[in-house]
């Protein structure tokens, strides 16, 4: 009875580390190889897009989240050295573009 026991018990408490693990995994959103969570939001083209809660992406009105640059997401206010420009840098702003550095 006691081996009973123990068993259900372990099996029980194994479907509920299952679930747990099924329930934390959501719908992301792709873009240029990258994965973006639900709320995130890019520019693609001339406009902004927001991440949707199922994976896809719609048109925004909000600022973006950041900016794409060699594959690489970087949050506004990042900046970046551009190579062989007599180290100009470009600053992520807040409507998803690299701007110069001023």
């Amino acid at each position: 009875m006691r081996a009973i026991l123990i068993a259900a018990f372990l099996l029980g408490s194994g479907a509920a580390a299952a679930a747990q693990d099924a329930a934390v995994t959501e719908p992301q959103c792709w873009f240029a190889s990258m994965s973006f969570s639900p709320g995130v939001t890019l520019r693609a083209g001339e406009d902004v897009m927001k991440c949707e809660p199922g994976g896809s992406w719609s048109a925004s009105t909000a600022s973006a989240s950041g900016c794409i640059r060699d594959g690489r997401f970087y949050s506004v206010g990042a900046i970046q050295i551009v190579a062989n420009t007599q180290d100009r840098a470009l600053v992520c702003a807040a409507d998803g573009t690299w701007k110069p550095e001023l």
